[in-house]
């Protein structure tokens, strides 16, 4: 009885945890989200289901905690969205473009920046329970790209102001030029780049707690 009990002991460690959330549930879940959009494709990687959905205009992305069907990351891209080649509005004139989307973007904070959008400010906002992203044209003030970080809402995690803050007392004068919130090894990190005395820093942060992970000038 003795060996039974030690061998059935023995499987129970060895077998693989049942999920909480099936991959059904997670493109139900990520539908639910986007307002019913038709999923493209779903699949797992590393306890993340990262489902793609299309609809109408705009193409989603969704990221799901397997364990718990908490909601990561909602990616809204408007691949349409026409591209800017110059900076023709300010930093305020993308806060009341990326507030027509998302109201607490109002006092977000704005990043000047060019990457596959061309010309854009990305809005970053934190209050009232809403995390979230917004890439805005820098020459139209077209939205080309809205990202919903739910979890991140109900985890608290720090603002891009609190970050930018950390920042510029970690290296005296450092203003942020690249910020991302990303999910890792189960926790929110912030990673970005930001510049002082014509210095080029790279920094990664617990997005919950404020404590640099990483923190050192680029070469």
């Amino acid at each position: 009885m003795k060996r039974m009990i030690l061998a059935l002991a023995a499987l129970a460690i060895c077998a693989p945890a049942a999920l909480a959330v099936t991959r059904g549930e997670a493109e139900a879940i990520a539908r639910d989200a986007t307002g019913g959009a038709d999923v493209v494709r779903a699949e797992r990687d590393d306890g993340v289901y990262e489902v793609e959905l299309r609809g109408g205009d705009a193409r989603y992305q969704v990221e799901i905690l397997d364990a718990t069907g908490a909601v990561l990351e909602v990616e809204t891209s408007y691949p349409s969205a026409s591209w800017g080649a110059s900076f023709e509005l300010s930093a305020d004139d993308a806060r009341v473009a990326a507030a027509k989307v998302a109201p607490e973007a109002a006092d977000g904070f704005a990043i000047a920046g060019r990457g596959d959008d061309g010309s854009v400010y990305e809005v970053f906002y934190s209050a009232e329970g809403a995390v979230g992203e917004i890439t805005v044209n820098a020459q139209t003030g077209a939205i080309t790209r809205v990202e919903r970080y739910p979890e991140a809402a109900a985890r608290g995690v720090l603002s891009a102001d609190e970050v930018a803050r950390l920042v510029s007392e970690r290296q005296r004068g450092a203003e942020i030029v690249e910020l991302e919130l990303e999910w890792d090894d189960g926790r929110y990190l912030y990673e970005g780049e930001a510049t002082a005395g014509g210095a080029r820093y790279s920094f990664e942060l617990d997005a919950e707690t404020g404590r640099f992970i990483e923190f050192g000038r680029d070469d």
